[in-house]
């Protein structure tokens, strides 16, 4: 009887632990894509790059479907690295190589 106790309460937990992970995946790709979007926007009128909002709202709503296809991961977060990326690039150039902490 103890036993089914405990094993009623593993699972429980267990499901619990679950649930709640799903739920922060989501979260945390939904802050992902509102991040994006908001940078792309801001950036808008910068003279060094000007990058579509319309394209990188779809990659924040690639990277929220992410979080429960694999597949969606599988393109989104290359694609958000080489966004970062050539954000980098274009707006800081090699003005902020070898400086940490800077961006």
């Amino acid at each position: 009887m103890a036993a089914d106790r405990e094993a009623l309460g593993a699972g429980l937990v267990s499901f619990a632990v679950t649930v709640l992970a799903g739920w922060l995946s989501f979260l945390f790709a939904a802050v992902v894509a509102v991040a994006l979007l908001m940078d792309a926007l801001a950036l808008r009128d910068r003279p060094g790059w000007n990058p579509n909002p319309w394209l990188v709202g779809a990659l924040g709503l690639g990277h929220v479907a992410g979080a429960e296809l694999t597949v969606a991961y599988l393109f989104s977060v290359p694609a958000i690295g080489y966004y970062v990326y050539r954000r980098r690039q274009r707006l800081h150039g090699s003005e902020g190589r070898g400086r940490a902490g800077t961006l």
